[in-house]
């Protein structure tokens, strides 16, 4: 995907190089973000600062945030990776991984409230650091635990706030004699498996009844994400003999928009089939996202059930489940599953299109937050936890 990423970081985001006289940095195809800048599309902007901690100080703070008025009009779409707290067990005593998970929240609340972010022209990612080891900085027990934990707690923290996660710890990542700093081979192993977790293409399942406003949905949405730079890929489910949505959705189809179809008519095992082979073909195309307008009487199983199979369940991630529902009909039948009984224990939100007030989620996407819908009065909302 074309765009910016920002690399907030410290040093292993710097690609400092402790074994050198003055501690220089490793040679650019030798740290993360370099390697990263020559395998991708990326533009890569590596804002790494050897000894950072969390911004914590008011004066920290304002400064990170004065940098995103910058950052915001770098080429779209635009990525703030966050990966810090390795510091901060270092250099406060006692400090536990729940505490620098809670200094670490502080921080991306205040992040998230400036216009840049809230707006959507920058989307927050958050990363665990890599596991601490014994070595010339580590010799203490905490040290070794607590970095240990901090990616669990990153992800409460993560899940609370709705960003984007990866646990860096889980990466067996080479460190030099100090216990801290990656070594040449550990930012290779770094930067391979940040691409792999990037890679992934999330999937919005887009549903409703049929007349409920499905593909008027989709229309701005789409647009919406192209905006933003995205190339997105529809896919149209339909059992009937004339896919109408697809020939509505025509006028969508651009270098960053294409349309494909899975047709129906068939019995239940065909169309899984036919659904799979559809998402591996379009898992070759490059998209950056796939929408999905399944018919008004699909089986939201088949769609979960498709996602955890080989090869799709390492191509692909489920971003939104979106229910689109006719503020007219009855409140009482959407309460309690009555309406769609498939969302039933998943994330879901309902959008009612006649009282939209013309906008989205007031974050990306991308994020995949479930915020609160800028919609009219009336408007129904769920959100459940997903699978």
């Amino acid at each position: 995907m074309a765009g910016t990423i920002i690399c907030y970081g410290d040093s292993n985001t710097y690609g400092y190089d402790p074994c050198t006289l003055m501690g220089d940095q490793y040679p650019e195809q030798n740290r993360w973000t370099g390697i990263l800048e020559s395998e991708t599309k990326w533009k890569i902007e590596n804002h790494g600062i050897c000894g950072r901690c969390i911004p914590h100080t008011g004066s920290q703070i304002r400064f990170a945030c004065e940098q995103l008025k910058d950052w915001q009009d770098k080429d779209a779409p635009v990525w703030m990776w966050i990966m810090l707290g390795t510091n901060d067990l270092l250099q406060e005593q006692q400090f536990t991984a729940k505490d620098t998970a809670q200094r670490m929240e502080t921080f991306l609340k205040k992040l998230m409230a400036e216009p840049a972010v809230s707006s959507g022209k920058i989307t927050l990612y958050l990363i665990a650091p890599a596991r601490m080891e014994y070595g010339a900085w580590v010799d203490e027990e905490r040290l070794y635990q607590e970095s240990r934990q901090l990616g669990e707690e990153y992800k409460k923290v993560a899940e609370r706030l709705g960003i984007g996660f990866t646990d860096a710890g889980k990466w067996d990542i080479p460190v030099v004699y100090d216990g801290v700093h990656f070594s040449e081979k550990g930012h290779h192993i770094f930067a391979q498996n940040i691409q792999e977790v990037n890679y992934m293409v999330k999937v919005d399942l887009i549903t409703g009844f049929l007349g409920s406003g499905k593909t008027t949905f989709i229309k701005k949405y789409a647009r919406y994400l192209m905006d933003q730079g995205y190339n997105i890929g529809i896919l149209e489910n339909d059992f009937g003999a004339v896919n109408v949505d697809m020939m509505l959705l025509r006028e969508l189809e651009s270098e960053q928009c294409e349309l494909e179809m899975v047709a129906g008519g068939c019995d239940k095992d065909c169309h899984r089939r036919r659904f799979k082979t559809k998402l591996i073909a379009m898992g070759m195309c490059g998209y950056d996202r796939v929408l999905i307008e399944p018919s008004g009487i699909f089986d939201m199983d088949e769609f979960f059930d498709a996602l955890h199979e080989e090869p799709l369940d390492r191509w692909y991630q489920i971003g939104n489940v979106i229910a689109v529902v006719d503020v007219g009909l009855d409140k009482k039948n959407v309460r309690g599953g009555r309406l769609y009984p498939g969302f039933r224990g998943r994330r879901c939100r309902l959008y009612c299109p006649q009282q939209d007030t013309g906008g989205f989620w007031r974050n990306d996407p991308e994020h995949d937050r479930s915020p609160e819908p800028r919609t009219g009065n009336g408007t129904l909302q769920a959100k459940t936890e997903g699978r």
